[in-house]
């Protein structure tokens, strides 16, 4: 297992991906301290010890926050989607399949892997934009947190997807065009309970409903980080452990599949 994660560490090196965070955060931290003239002007001209935007900028700041690590999470989907199609190609299959390990562990160890690499990447760049709207802007909320966890849950979440596909169609660009899929599939059919009005057939709006529950669902998942990083309560986790479902099912067929192929 270390083992494949350090190879998964040097191959994010050696293709030069980590750049892509590293530009982002570097774009996130420009634009927070381009804002923070903004806070400095409200300190002049409000009271003294009184918030006169009524924590605007903490709202502004969780949300900023949110959006950046959604952001570098896609970032990270789209990075590693041909990760696995690219080592299974003909000729370079049979060099990691003949290692002493199983099918199962190969591929259950290069998803975590990836997902440690990449995640951790994440969190770390999550943390210095978190750092500098500390400084810029006197932010600090321990609730955020959520947002990490959030991010790193839904990371988990696509890469069940990206790796399924991969193996599945042996195709990087058919693995991301997946996980486009999916993310327009799943903001469709956020919609599901609008088809009832619109869709005069019962069973079409059933199937609608059924499929809703079935797909993942990280656009929600989404809003259920941003909500308890603002202290907000939670209507509803089905989202969550639906989604974990989804990913976990996935994850079992996708070892059921790769066991059976023939390379």
């Amino acid at each position: 297992m270390n083992g494949m994660i350090h190879d998964c560490l040097l191959e994010m090196v050696d293709r030069k991906a980590i750049w892509m965070f590293v530009v982002v955060t570097i774009i996130a931290a420009l634009i927070i301290v381009a804002t923070s003239s903004f806070s400095a002007q409200f300190e002049i001209e409000g009271q003294p010890d009184v918030d006169p935007l009524g924590g605007v900028i903490d709202v502004a700041a969780t949300k900023g926050l949110a959006s950046h690590l959604g952001f570098m999470m896609f970032l990270a989907v789209f990075a590693t989607a041909g990760i696995i199609p690219n080592m299974l190609v003909r000729g370079r299959a049979e060099y990691y399949l003949s290692k002493p390990i199983s099918r199962t562990t190969f591929y259950l160890g290069r998803l975590v892997s990836i997902w440690l690499v990449y995640g951790a990447t994440i969190v770390v760049c999550g943390l210095v934009t978190l750092l500098l709207l500390y400084l810029s802007h006197g932010y600090s909320n321990a609730n955020v947190v959520y947002l990490f966890v959030e991010c790193l849950f839904s990371y988990f979440i696509w890469l069940s997807i990206t790796t399924c596909a991969g193996i599945v169609f042996g195709s990087t660009a058919l693995a991301m065009m997946t996980a486009f899929l999916t993310y327009v599939l799943q903001i469709i059919l956020s919609f599901h309970e609008v088809f009832h009005d619109f869709v005069g057939d019962k069973a079409i709006a059933k199937v609608g409903d059924f499929l809703y529950y079935i797909f993942p669902k990280t656009g929600e998942i989404g809003e259920i980080g941003e909500s308890l990083a603002m202290g907000e309560t939670v209507g509803s986790w089905m989202p969550v452990w639906s989604s974990l479902l989804f990913a976990l099912a996935l994850i079992w067929t996708t070892v059921l599949v790769f066991n059976r192929k023939d390379y």
